[in-house]
């Protein structure tokens, strides 16, 4: 049966361990959105064979599939097609010319964007001595040899020939690469190595024996039907794949492979169904409520707790609290290894330390309260800095690492107070203001950068790209995007009461008109103090509830008469 097999892959097997190749490849550079936040989205037979569409620039891919026992050479890349001009006037006989339909003709061709091309060649073949250049890094060629001489051999095959944009050869000397992948399992293998990094630092273990390639072929799936579709009856979009899609539908892969699997090798969980937050949002306003224009964004979410058959539900806060407290309280390494520790025994340690404090309990809570919202907005990596600051640090400070899956990630350096019965929330809330102002403009906000640089445990946390920031020798100008400073001040309403029936119906108006009120005072009274607030990013969140002793004595009696 297996006689009239012919021995070769030419044919139509030929073209399919192209096509088949292609899209492997295709898939291979979707995982790389991964891994580089610039690439934004990968095309499909739109330009060249794949486009890779950066932020700054276009890299427009050629694939070269063809079999053959020699190298790639400068000649065959060279080569033309020919056409006949019949004679005419002057001219007695029929003429030859070349159609500019070579590999680099065609790869210089695609220079029609307005965005910065650059061009890849990507090959199964290795390249000659003389290609050798063209597969050392863009950045690192400078100093190298084989450029000039390189350029003398193709200048003569394109004397006229200019891009659209209008470049020449030297523009796409100076701006291809050749990338040689030997073959399609070299593709799998990196592919596979790339999932599998990507759910390490993800905290998510996967079967390696399976799951890569399971993952790696829903892509591939994806890719193939992109690539297919005809460039006439469908748009740009519809034959790409966009970063924003890719990320969001990987690392929901990611998380279900999580569930399956039940272990994570990282402390934080970023799964909305485990990071609830104790507080919700029920109003929120922004830069726009101010007359003018901040550069900095200035934020007010107003925080509420939920009543419950018309009660307010202060067990339900301090069970929360209780819930929350690890992840406050104890080093990311301690958490790893609850399983061989007394969890109370390490909880009640830090608690004893704390309430020798004045006013402990209530730092306590503001701050778990703030840390909650913080983790399940941004599903951040929080670093336990209070853990570590003696002295000039009583606020036990909420630093969270918010990982951007498209962008630069942004530090959050967080600051909660209760403010008690009997205090006038204004006052309480300039002395809070005063305060940040003092630290930013002191060397105490270096020495806090450092710190955090110094002992957060990034073999626990989601790798993260902040250290640039953090370190005391750059300036916090130089990186005002990439800081926000939350704040979060909880205080007795009077619109509020335990019992939802003895309120006025009209109390969530009364609410929103007080919260209004402190979110201008606090932004207008820190830009007061330094006027170079105006440039931070700020959220304030403002949490009015009915009596915080109630509060309070709630989370004392969950946190053990020891400390009441």
């Amino acid at each position: 049966m297996l006689e009239g097999m012919q021995q070769s892959d030419g044919g139509g097997v030929g073209a399919k361990k192209g096509f088949l190749y292609q899209d492997y490849a295709a898939a291979l550079y979707v995982l790389k959105m991964l891994r580089d936040k610039d690439l934004l989205s990968v095309r499909f037979e739109v330009t060249d064979d794949i486009d890779l569409i950066y932020k700054d620039f276009i890299e427009y891919v050629q694939v070269k599939t063809t079999d053959d026992e020699k190298k790639w050479c400068l000649k065959e890349i060279l080569t033309t097609t020919k056409k006949t001009v019949p004679r005419t006037g002057s001219q007695r006989k029929d003429k030859q010319v070349s159609n500019e339909d070579s590999l680099v003709h065609k790869s210089l061709g695609c220079d029609k964007c307005s965005k910065k091309s650059k061009f890849k060649i990507l090959s199964c073949r290795d390249v000659s001595k003389k290609l050798i250049y063209l597969k050392i890094d863009i950045d690192t060629r400078m100093h190298k040899e084989g450029r000039e001489g390189l350029l003398k051999s193709m200048r003569p095959s394109f004397l006229n020939f200019l891009s659209p944009n209008g470049n020449d050869i030297e523009y796409w000397l100076d701006n291809a690469v050749w990338q040689v992948i030997p073959s399609i399992d070299f593709i799998e293998l990196e592919a596979y190595k790339i999932i599998t990094q990507a759910s390490h630092s993800r905290g998510v273990l996967i079967n390696p024996n399976s799951d890569p390639e399971y993952i790696f072929n829903e892509i591939l799936v994806e890719v193939t039907k992109k690539s297919a579709k005809s460039r006439v009856l469908y748009d740009v979009n519809e034959k790409s794949y966009k970063r924003d899609d890719f990320i969001k539908w990987f690392y929901l892969r990611l998380e279900e492979h999580s569930k399956n699997s039940g272990s994570n090798l990282k402390i934080y969980s970023r799964d909305e169904s485990d990071i609830k937050s104790i507080l919700t949002e029920f109003f929120s306003i922004s830069n726009n409520f101010f007359e003018g224009n901040y550069r900095g964004e200035k934020n007010c979410i107003g925080l509420e707790c939920k009543y419950q058959l018309g009660k307010y539900r202060y067990r339900f806060l301090a069970d929360s609290v209780m819930r929350w407290l690890p992840e406050l309280l104890l080093r990311p390494s301690e958490i790893a290894n609850l399983n061989s520790l007394n969890l109370s025994d390490k909880i009640n340690k830090y608690i004893e330390k704390i309430s020798q404090q004045s006013d402990s309990i209530n730092g306590l809570t503001a701050n778990v309260l703030l840390h909650s919202v913080l983790r399940s907005k941004y599903r951040s990596q929080p670093v336990p800095v209070h853990l570590y600051f003696e002295g000039y640090d009583k606020k036990y400070d909420n630093i969270h690492i918010v990982v951007d899956e498209h962008d630069k990630d942004t530090l959050i350096m967080g600051f909660a107070y209760l403010i008690p019965a009997g205090c006038i929330v204004k006052y309480e809330i300039e002395s809070a203001m005063k305060e940040f102002a003092d630290m930013i403009s002191s060397e105490v906000f270096d020495t806090k950068r450092g710190k955090i640089l110094d002992v957060k445990e990034d073999n626990y946390i989601i790798p993260h790209d902040i250290d640039e920031i953090l370190d005391a020798n750059t300036s916090l100008d130089e990186h005002l995007d990439r800081f926000r400073f939350s704040f979060f001040f909880g205080y007795e309403s009077p619109s509020l009461h335990e019992s939802k029936e003895s309120m006025n119906q009209k109390y969530e108006e009364d609410l929103i008109e007080e919260i209004r009120g402190y979110f201008s005072h606090s932004i207008k009274e820190l830009i007061n103090y330094e006027s170079f607030s105006e440039e931070l990013h700020i959220d304030v969140h403002i949490y009015p509830l009915p009596t915080l002793e109630l509060l309070i004595d709630a989370v004392k009696g969950r946190l053990g008469t020891s400390y009441v």
